[in-house]
């Protein structure tokens, strides 16, 4: 059986029988194998997937990454950064800034697979038009773009790309895989403060906020959120803010800190996880 078997099983699999449990590795386990050396990346590799079950990856298969958990994205394309010294820089920044955030219970619910990518394109199948990505998603991982020489010093020469690269890649994370897939349930209370709103039109300014009635963002037309939009909304509220402006926000809106409560205590008591981590430094 040849690689494309193993990569269209798996997309079936995944389809056809997914229940919120990582996709099972081992039918590409030999494809994709991560080996324990001397050398401090190959080391972090081993580590994390024997630790959590998730392989780092530098190589892959244009079929492997094209499914999307809903449809094949004929268009996109990753290109595989081959400079070793960016790939450690790459694997040190994944390290410092997504996976040690997180607490054990949460490592263990990492997808299966994080690539990373010298660059992310997408090109529109009908207007032709090329746009670049800083992280991507698929049907079973997440992939950190911009591994480039130079990617350690981002934080202090340029914070504002550093944050958004950071952003992007705890948003993918957990909007398009552990809420898409299902993998993490967010409780009816959290929905509920807000209930009566959800399907309304025009709310106010599109991509606007309704803090007091609890919405953090609008959509693009000024609608009220979908439910996954709402959560998702509190997650990079969370992480675009410090300490000092998240409090300020909870305190100055009741509707909101009542939801944030709930998304907070939610992930402490089943993923030991502080919400707080996420915070802007």
């Amino acid at each position: 059986m040849n690689k494309l078997f193993y990569i269209l099983t798996a997309a079936i699999l995944f389809f056809g029988c997914y229940d919120k449990e990582k996709l099972e590795p081992s039918i590409i386990e030999n494809d994709f194998a991560v080996e324990d050396s001397s050398d401090p990346i190959d080391h972090y590799r081993y580590e994390i997937y024997s630790k959590y079950n998730t392989k780092i990856m530098f190589e892959y298969d244009t079929i492997f990454y094209r499914w999307s958990t809903k449809f094949y994205q004929k268009g996109l394309k990753y290109t595989e950064q081959k400079d070793r010294k960016a790939l450690e820089e790459g694997v040190n920044f994944l390290k410092d800034n997504f996976i040690s955030k997180y607490s054990e219970e949460m490592k263990k619910i990492l997808p299966p697979y994080i690539l990373l990518s010298e660059s992310i394109e997408f090109t529109n199948s009908y207007s032709g038009k090329t746009s670049h990505w800083i992280t991507s998603y698929g049907i079973s991982h997440i992939c950190l773009g911009e591994v480039r020489l130079g990617l350690k010093d981002l934080k202090t020469e340029d914070p504002e790309t550093f944050r958004e690269l950071v952003v992007s890649l705890h948003t993918r994370f957990f909007r398009r895989y552990l809420l898409q897939n299902e993998i993490i349930t967010i409780p009816d209370e959290f929905y509920s403060y807000s209930k009566i709103y959800y399907g309304e039109w025009y709310l106010g300014a599109p991509n606007g906020m309704r803090p007091d009635i609890g919405f953090l963002k609008l959509n693009s037309w000024g609608d009220a959120p979908s439910e996954s939009s709402d959560v998702l909304s509190y997650l990079t509220t969370i992480m675009d803010s410090t300490d000092e402006e998240l409090t300020e926000l909870l305190e100055s809106y009741p509707m909101v800190r009542k939801k944030y409560n709930v998304l907070f205590k939610y992930f402490k008591s089943e993923y030991n996880f502080d919400l707080k981590v996420l915070l802007k430094e």
